[in-house]
């Protein structure tokens, strides 16, 4: 995990390659530390409690065990789920469970940015580092 950031913690997990690799580009512009696990080492991590949380999910049936599991653990964390199977239902339903956003994987660079800095916002986390203004055109 790189301890440097100073805009709070992103968790990635169960992440495909390109995705870690969009979420570490990401990572980088918002100044936020980064760390990659699946979901069982998650359940089991000791995580601090202002993260945001990137669930790679790969079927849609998982979504509210997925959500209930990491609300069971860290109330405060928001949660953005990156989902192979976007569409308006699996979306109204993430955001009815807790979800602060839902995007396609892999996530474009600029979609999941803007996702994460509004999680910054809405938990009061550090504020993004300056880089990461001049990356959203």
């Amino acid at each position: 995990m790189n301890m440097n950031a100073t805009g709070g913690i992103l968790i990635g997990i169960d992440c495909d390659d390109c995705t870690q690799k969009t979420i570490l580009e990401v990572s980088r512009l918002a100044c936020m530390a980064v760390a990659f696990m699946t979901f069982a080492e998650f359940v089991f991590a000791n995580i601090p409690p202002s993260v945001i949380i990137l669930v790679a999910l790969r079927r849609a049936k998982n979504l509210s065990e997925f959500i209930a599991t990491i609300r069971a653990a860290h109330p405060e964390a928001e949660i953005i789920i990156l989902s192979q199977v976007a569409d308006e239902h699996l979306c109204c339903e993430a955001l009815k469970l807790g979800a602060c956003d839902l995007l396609p994987i892999p996530p474009e660079r600029n979609d999941l940015l803007l996702a994460v800095i509004k999680a910054q916002t809405s938990k009061e986390l550090p504020a993004p580092c300056a880089d990461a203004a001049t990356w959203l055109h």
